[in-house]
């Protein structure tokens, strides 16, 4: 019989739309031809689960809204013999103060907390993010980022390079990136004294900040690009490829939980991949070939920067090996394996063993 799937996605509270974390951590993989073969989903809202039964409901992150309703929800799947899974990819815990949300958020973290401690099963999205919840929950799986490749590459090419014009440099993220912003500032602003119009510097989101210097293409997506992660992933695979995507990333306890998924959208988008020299991306496609770390320091940056501006050739063979580590290992037909096998672990736990799935062929 097919596994049946309750999902609870995170949504904005404005729009009611799913975030994008939850397209990226549940719903497109519960969705995915391979790592959703075998599948029921229903996907809910945490009111609609009530009335709902099945093998495993999973949610997210701030997808319930208070604590009443985890006990509601917990105390459903325990009567109902449903699994309870719940997946985590930022340190939900430990709020930073100067983050751009901390006080919205922090009044949701005894809910995170009460789901850590309820669920059956916890997934988070890194091993550092699995030490941050430590002193709540000891056995945290790893369950690690993934790029749905039937959204990123509906037609499997890589995106078109362009043979002439400025090298093109991109910066993106959500609003909340002033200090990752402000690490590569100077080294961009000295980039630009150097090479003028011969690089041209892209920034989608990142900051909040209305003053950025003049030689920022800030580009803003619109519509439903800019209220769902389908809808933006449609759009800037749109673009011609870039040259070099840049990841900094400022050295915070918050931080240091962060996943190395920026890498993995700018090798999508064509890119050689400069990412900061942080627990988040070590280890990751930027260092593993594809691009490189580089130290938080204005001098570090801008050598890594001016080197990769001048070599064309080397940009390229870094972009070729970024792509193909991605389509390796960081597309969720890559993972679909494994993330069927930690699903099925799920219900197992549930049940008090751990069963090895009947995996049909995808």
């Amino acid at each position: 019989a097919p596994l049946s799937v309750i999902v609870v996605p995170e949504r904005y509270d404005t729009t009611g739309v799913p975030t994008p974390c939850a397209y990226i951590r549940l719903l497109q993989p519960l969705h995915h031809p391979q790592a959703a073969a075998g599948l029921r989903v229903t996907v809910a809202r945490p009111e609609e689960a009530l009335d709902l039964r099945a093998d495993v409901l999973l949610t997210q992150r701030h997808a319930i809204p208070d604590v009443e309703t985890v006990e509601a929800l917990a105390r459903h799947c325990d009567a109902s013999r449903m699994a309870l899974v719940y997946d985590l990819d930022d340190d939900l815990l430990h709020l930073p103060p100067d983050h751009a949300d901390a006080s919205r958020l922090r009044e949701r973290t005894a809910v995170v907390r009460r789901l850590l401690a309820r669920a059956d099963a916890v997934w988070v999205s890194t091993p550092g993010l699995a030490r941050a919840v430590e002193d709540v929950r000891r056995d945290a799986r790893v369950v690690p980022n993934g790029l749905d490749e039937c959204l990123w590459f509906p037609d499997g090419h890589a995106p078109r390079r362009l043979r002439h014009g400025p090298v093109r440099v991109l910066f993106m993220g959500t609003a909340t990136h002033d200090s990752d912003f402000a690490l590569v500032e100077p080294a961009l602003a000295r980039l630009h004294a150097r090479f003028g119009a011969r690089v041209q510097f892209d920034m989608i989101g990142v900051t909040a900040r209305g003053d950025v210097p003049e030689w920022v293409n800030r580009m803003a997506p619109e519509g439903i690009a800019g209220q769902s992660y389908p809808g933006f992933v449609d759009w800037i695979t749109q673009f011609p490829a870039w040259d070099i995507g840049i990841a900094p990333l400022a050295d915070t306890p918050f931080n240091r939980a962060k996943s190395a998924i920026k890498t993995l959208d700018y090798a999508a988008l064509g890119a050689a991949v400069l990412a900061s020299d942080m627990p988040a991306y070590r280890g990751s496609l930027a260092e593993a070939g594809g691009g490189g770390l580089v130290a938080n320091t204005e001098t570090a940056w801008f050598g890594a920067l001016d080197h990769l501006v001048r070599q064309a050739r080397l940009r390229r063979e870094l972009a070729a090996h970024a792509r193909a580590t991605l389509l390796r290992n960081g597309t969720l037909a890559a993972q679909a394996p494994a993330r069927r096998a930690t699903l099925y672990a799920a219900v197992g736990a549930r049940a008090g063993q751990e069963t090895v799935p009947r995996l049909q062929p995808a």
